[in-house]
């Protein structure tokens, strides 16, 4: 289904996807920040918090991969498109 979408729709939703996993990150951030400023802060939230991070920045690495191709599709559309 996704080769029905134009490479510009493909690049529209990487960018949305990859805003949100910042979205996500920066609560993430808080949210460990908040869970460290506890008087007796529980070791196993702040683990589990960190490792959320750790699985954001690989999905962050991921869509921005994808985000590459995809501007790397419609750079060689378009100088297809020129000649």
């Amino acid at each position: 289904m996704s080769d029905q979408l134009s490479n510009e729709d493909k690049l529209n939703i990487a960018e949305a996807h990859l805003k949100n996993l910042l979205y996500n990150q920066y609560n993430l951030q808080l949210s460990l920040k908040e869970a460290q400023a506890a008087t007796i802060p529980n070791q196993a939230t702040c683990d589990n918090l960190n490792l959320q991070l750790t699985d954001n920045a690989a999905q962050q690495a991921v869509v921005g991969d994808e985000i590459v191709t995809i501007k790397a599709a419609i750079a060689a559309d378009a100088a297809k498109a020129t000649k």
